[in-house]
């Protein structure tokens, strides 16, 4: 049983056919495409070098949660420099107010 508070942020979700996605430091990789069933929102940048907007939008959909994309930011993460990321906190804070 899941907890009754749950939210994911999902951040910058690779593609794991996408060419240039990184096998050898994750050769077992794999995202199931299903229904979360829990609210979710699903963050990604439209120049990762890890994934496509439409792979992004892809497994957003299957994944049954929005998407927001926040513009060219490469991969999302602290190598991004977005320092504490105001779109971010922001989005966090949209995903807090989503009903259960």
């Amino acid at each position: 049983r899941q907890p009754s508070n749950v939210r994911l942020l999902l951040v910058a979700p690779p593609d794991p056919d996408a060419e240039s996605f990184p096998r050898d430091e994750a050769p077992t990789f794999v995202l199931d495409a299903r229904p979360i069933g829990v609210p979710a929102l699903v963050v990604a940048s439209t120049d990762d070098p890890y994934d496509t907007e439409p792979a992004a939008r892809r497994i957003a959909a299957a994944w049954g949660a929005p998407i927001e994309v926040v513009g060219a930011h490469g991969h999302l993460n602290s190598a991004s420099r977005l320092g504490m990321w105001p779109v971010g906190q922001a989005l966090l804070a949209r995903l807090e107010q989503m009903p259960l």
